[in-house]
């Protein structure tokens, strides 16, 4: 039934991406106290990938032959007479093509004041042909607000052995995609039927019209600083993170034959401490430098 020599498996593979961006930049000081910087732009993408793939029995390396007469429509004793009666696999993998669309507008400005005050703010709204028919779900607004305030460059500041400090605070708003699922019905094939050696075909996921992008709302304060001749520096950050509409596996109706579906359906809240120090032991011919790092995180499902 098999052909004796080795089995040759084959696959091909496509991958096609076209993408453009356009970008606005303005940067000015004005009177040596007021800096102002800004970008406006948007970029488009589409990613095109295609792939198949088969088996070929009987391949013979030296001379790059193979037997192309098996049957794998009918089903044949297996080596273990337990396991019965089965079609030889591999005929051939069925086709796939994934087309990924994303289209992104932003925007983000910066103003500082006398080299001590400055605030950040940014925007951004990116759609996506991965998630729900409604052009609500398609398209997420995205931004994020932060500040800072260098402590040292005030006039009352006069603490010389740390030269340099800065407090700093921000929020936002940020999304995920999950390319794992579809808004659509996805079906897969599982073969052919031993009675009517038909194909056989099941729902792997049924459709979401209500498909989102994940999202992660994040806010973060910590401060900056440096001794002198930068001997010693580092940063201490305190974060928190909210995240919704994350997908995972919920139970659904077990009468409409599918028991689990994977949906924006899990949230989790995080909080954490991030600290950085470095440090200049040794500055001459030789230098001798050291970097400690700590990470604290605890995440809450919800």
């Amino acid at each position: 039934v098999v052909p004796n020599g080795d089995i040759l498996y084959n696959k091909y593979t496509e991958l096609q991406s076209h993408s453009a961006r356009g970008q606005f930049r303005f940067n000015r000081t004005i009177s040596t106290r007021h800096s102002i910087s800004a970008i406006l732009g948007g970029e488009i993408s589409n990613v095109i990938s295609t792939g198949n793939g088969f088996f070929q029995y009987g391949f013979n390396s030296r001379t790059y032959l193979v037997n192309d007469r098996i049957d794998f429509a009918n089903s044949y004793p297996q080596y273990l007479q337990a396991l019965g009666n089965a079609t030889i696999p591999g005929a051939s993998e069925s086709p796939s093509k994934i087309n990924n669309r994303f289209i992104n507008v932003y925007g983000n400005a910066s103003y500082t004041f006398d080299n001590r005050y400055t605030i950040n703010l940014s925007a951004k709204r990116s759609a996506s042909n991965l998630f729900g028919v409604t052009t609500n779900n398609k398209w997420q607004p995205l931004w994020a607000a932060g500040g800072s305030w260098e402590i040292s460059n005030e006039k009352f500041y006069n603490l010389n052995t740390l030269p340099y400090l800065r407090l700093r605070a921000s929020y936002g708003v940020q999304c995920n995609t999950n390319k794992t699922i579809s808004p659509l019905v996805t079906i897969e094939y599982a073969g052919i039927d031993l009675l009517t050696n038909k194909e056989v075909a099941y729902i792997k996921q049924p459709a979401d019209p209500n498909l989102k992008w994940e999202s992660v709302k994040q806010q973060n304060i910590g401060f900056d600083f440096r001794t002198f001749n930068n001997r010693l520096s580092g940063s201490i950050d305190i974060y928190q993170k909210k995240s919704k509409n994350l997908i995972y596996g919920a139970y659904t109706d077990r009468t409409t034959g599918i028991a689990q579906v994977q949906k924006n359906s899990a949230g989790i809240l995080g909080n954490g401490i991030d600290i950085s120090i470095n440090s200049i032991n040794l500055k001459s011919k030789l230098r001798w430098e050291t970097s400690f790092l700590f990470s604290a995180t605890k995440n809450k499902i919800t």
